[in-house]
């Protein structure tokens, strides 16, 4: 059998909308456009579109790859925090017991819409994962 490894890497689309790395995009894109003109005018095998393009393409995978691993585990953190704050907030002796229940159901409702966001990213990555798997031992899919 094959060796079969993970796949090729896939852009999370939620990135799309981190307006920092947006930004760093943007600046990146404006650097290899300086680039190509230089090269338009003294092309050499170091400096020509098509090495400008890939090394663009290698720094933006590095910057987006960067910003997910700095982004994943802040959600995590989040939802513990907010499971702290739930339990402080249930075993607080200084508020009656209905404010404690409302606050409680409050921060109870943002966990779950938090863990959801987050279970949904894990769904959508499988679902990505196994459909290019399934693509890869039938052949390729019939257009609908």
């Amino acid at each position: 059998m094959p060796f079969i490894g993970k796949g090729r890497w896939v852009l999370p689309l939620r990135l799309l909308k981190d307006k920092k790395v947006m930004e760093q995009v943007y600046e990146l894109g404006k650097e290899m456009e300086a680039r190509l003109e230089k090269a338009s005018v003294v092309r050499t095998d170091e400096e020509n579109p098509q090495t400008i393009f890939k090394h663009f393409k290698d720094e933006i995978i590095t910057l987006f790859r960067d910003r997910d691993k700095i982004l994943v585990p802040k959600l995590d953190k989040e939802i513990r925090e907010m499971q702290k704050n739930l339990k402080e907030t249930l075993n607080s002796g200084t508020i009656s017991e209905q404010e404690r229940c409302t606050e409680g159901a409050a921060i109870q409702e943002k966990i779950d819409m938090t863990e959801k966001i987050r279970y949904q990213k894990i769904r959508d990555n499988t679902a990505a994962r196994n459909r290019l798997e399934e693509q890869g031992k039938a052949g390729p899919i019939p257009k609908a």
